[in-house]
């Protein structure tokens, strides 16, 4: 059934064929009411309005890659859909929030990388240089904020080193800062010690108060890139498709057996379980569950590959199959639960609120969804709709709305330019309809709730400048 502004059911018959998603731990939760805004520009459809950031001052940080125009962070009024504070920065799809401050990593191959830390006015506290450029290592994000107020980053420094950096959020001083040759897994932290294992397989320990290095043991077995810092250990895939927990000392604590030929990532330790992407038989992508207390498999399933977007919903865990839509299993058992589309799509991305889990896809007939199935209502399609163009932005809840965002209506990515303009939309969580819509300059990369609105870091499609 059409509602009011959804433009249309998807019909379930669509197949979704998921490639790369990501891991949600938290849900950001505001009270948002919404309100249509009303104005228009050339070549955007008629409901939508431009968002108004022309009190931005002339880009001063921006990044002058040459196949980017920087990157733009706005924060909109989740109430009404309109800006708020909006402040020009160098090229970046990074926006991660640590209490009140906001934090704006940025690398791009021709220019200097940093830290930009903002309030939530957007005035800039203090900006950083790193030394080198950030990224380069197997795992996702060249940096992780941690629950004390300390930054850590790392990148390709000088040569075949890589730079590791401990910074402070308060003041953007670094704490601490040392290099590791060839470095292949992120470094985690694991008490006082920060754990980082090489492509020598040499697992380095380096004491986190004062960057010197404690010790440096040998792996006898090869590892993956995605390391996971959990329950006293940090879990390293391995790949002949084993999980090496490496203690506080550089030991091989435990070794935790999957069924997967070889392992590319470890996703996460939840509750007990830790869950694996790699290649199982034939060579097919798969996740696993390994019992953290057994070591055993407990089950595993046909996964996407690479990166896998896993939500861990109270007894259910949802991913996406490739050719096989969405797939939803026990946690425990690995029992199928429910699976919804069929083939001749692609998932985007997943988040999970009040009972509900949150899909965006792209049709191959070039129809973009975004679609709501009720974990409490026997796992049913509570709703969909069609969405005005391919999403970048992951479903982000806030209170009772969802945003998504993605690229102008009409363009594809064979015609992505450095100019594209990007679109924001405002949905009911209940039942999907229109909130509010806006039109950003770029197309927006990550949203983060902060009090009294969203932040919303935008950029050019194109990820040239990485």
């Amino acid at each position: 059934m059409k509602r009011d502004g959804q433009g249309g059911g998807t019909g379930v018959g669509g197949g979704l064929r998921a490639t790369r998603i990501r891991f949600a731990r938290r849900l950001v939760m505001l009270v948002v009411s919404a309100v249509l805004v009303a104005s228009c520009s050339e070549g955007i459809p008629d409901e939508y309005s431009v968002l108004d950031t022309s009190f931005v001052a002339p880009p001063g940080t921006s990044d002058d890659c040459s196949f980017g125009q920087g990157s733009q962070l706005v924060m909109v009024d989740p109430i009404v859909g309109t800006a708020l504070a909006a402040v020009d920065v160098p090229y970046t799809y990074w926006l991660v929030a640590q209490g009140e401050t906001l934090l704006v990593p940025h690398g791009s191959l021709d220019q200097q990388s940093g830290v930009i830390a903002l309030d939530p006015n957007l005035n800039i506290v203090w900006q950083s240089v790193f030394p080198g450029h950030l990224g380069g290592v197997p795992g996702g994000r060249p940096f992780e904020s941690l629950d004390d107020g300390r930054l850590l980053m790392w990148g390709h420094g000088r040569g075949a080193a890589t730079e590791v950096v401990m910074a402070s959020v308060a003041s953007g001083e670094p704490l601490l800062e040392f290099a590791i040759d060839d470095l292949f897994t992120p470094p985690r932290m694991l008490g006082d010690v920060i754990i980082a294992v090489d492509s020598d397989d040499n697992v380095h320990g380096v004491i986190a108060a004062t960057g010197e290095e404690a010790w440096v043991e040998q792996l006898e077995s090869e590892h993956a890139g995605g390391a996971v810092a959990s329950d006293g250990y940090v879990f390293l895939p391995g790949w002949e498709g084993a999980v090496l927990a490496i203690d506080q000392e550089g030991k091989v604590g435990r070794v935790l057996e999957s069924g997967l030929a070889n392992l590319s990532d470890v996703i996460a330790v939840e509750d007990g379980i830790v869950y694996v992407a790699g290649d199982g038989a034939g060579g097919a992508s798969g996740l696993a569950a390994i019992d953290l207390t057994t070591g055993v498999e407990l089950w595993s399933h046909k996964a996407v590959p690479d990166e896998v977007d896993v939500e861990v919903v109270g007894d259910l865990v949802v991913f996406a199959r490739p050719n096989q839509g969405v797939q939803a299993v026990e946690r425990l058992s690995g029992e199928t639960r429910w699976q919804f589309f069929g083939k001749s799509a692609e998932v985007l991305g997943m988040a999970s609120a009040l009972g509900r889990v949150l899909i965006t896809a792209a049709r191959d007939d070039d129809v973009h969804l975004l679609a709501a199935i009720d974990l409490s209502a026997s796992d049913s399609l509570e709703w969909d709709r069609t969405l005005p163009g391919r999403p970048t932005l992951r479903p982000t809840v806030v209170g009772e709305s969802v945003l998504v965002g993605g690229v102008v209506p009409g363009w594809t990515a064979d015609s992505i330019t450095a100019d594209d303009q990007g679109w924001l939309i405002a949905v009911s969580l209940t039942d999907g309809s229109t909130r509010w819509t806006t039109v950003l300059r770029e197309a927006p990369r990550e949203a983060v709730a902060v009090e009294g609105g969203v932040a919303i870091v935008t950029a050019d499609v194109s990820p040239v400048c990485f």
